[in-house]
């Protein structure tokens, strides 16, 4: 579409007629009127849900069945999930799925199913200190014949598979049957089982009738940890295989 420029001189159009005019802007400079067309509007971006847990950074809260992408974690991860789950923590080195009926208090008293993924990880000290267990290379397999051999753990035997295109071990680990020891809570029977590397940030043990399902795989940022915490005793574990199939990393 041609500009159109009123020198004070009538203009005749023949052979056509002008097609209608967008909204436009009339400037006028001395005798002469230029017209522009307007600039659009941009449409505004939808703003994002706070994250409804104050330590969580990115994360989403409760889902939609469907399939979403991490912001901060790394490396990049895209997993599916279906209704009733929700997203706590979308950090650097820390990230967490609860499934329905869980959530994050349950999380935090150790009351509640959760999925956590985290970057880098180390054997924790025995005595429960967030500090690693010396004398454990840095490699899945070290850790898993580390926490198979610690006083008060039972381990299932080592699987291998792929997930998200990631070369995995895999263990379920329980405490023992009559253990009485307590490095962690102080108040009831316990194991210290693995602590976070940066930028993961954590420490984690195990107790009661949990059951808690490690892959762990090498990577160049240390040993990667997808860690299920199944508080039944192992009956939910079936329903977490589907999320863990449709991780995607990178």
């Amino acid at each position: 579409m041609k500009t159109l420029r009123a020198l004070g001189l009538a203009l005749i159009l023949s052979g056509c007629a002008s097609p209608a005019p967008s909204l436009s802007v009339a400037r006028t400079v001395g005798p002469v009127t230029t017209v522009f067309p307007s600039a659009p509007v941009p449409s505004p971006t939808p703003a994002r849900a706070a994250c409804p847990n104050g330590q969580g950074g990115a994360c989403l809260g409760p889902l939609a069945a469907g399939t979403y992408t991490t912001t901060v974690f790394h490396p990049v991860l895209t997993y599916s999930v279906p209704p009733g789950w929700a997203n706590y923590e979308d950090l650097p080195g820390n990230f967490l799925l609860t499934p329905p009926g869980s959530g994050l208090s349950g999380v935090d008293s150790g009351t509640g199913d959760f999925l956590g993924i985290y970057t880098s990880v180390a054997v924790e000290a025995l005595e429960c200190t967030a500090q690693p267990a010396l004398g454990v290379a840095r490699t899945a397999n070290s850790i898993i014949d580390a926490l198979a051999a610690r006083p008060g753990i039972v381990a299932s035997t080592t699987r291998s598979l792929t997930v998200g295109g990631l070369p995995t071990l895999e263990v379920d680990l329980r405490m023992a049957p009559g253990w009485k020891g307590s490095a962690c809570s102080g108040d009831h029977p316990d194991v210290a089982v693995i602590t976070g590397l940066a930028p993961s940030d954590f420490e984690h043990a195990i107790g009661g009738k949990t059951v808690m399902r490690l892959f762990l795989s090498d990577t160049d940022s240390g040993v990667q940890a997808i860690e299920i915490d199944d508080v039944g005793g192992g009956e939910h574990l079936d329903a977490f295989n589907p999320i863990v199939q449709s991780f995607r990393f990178g």
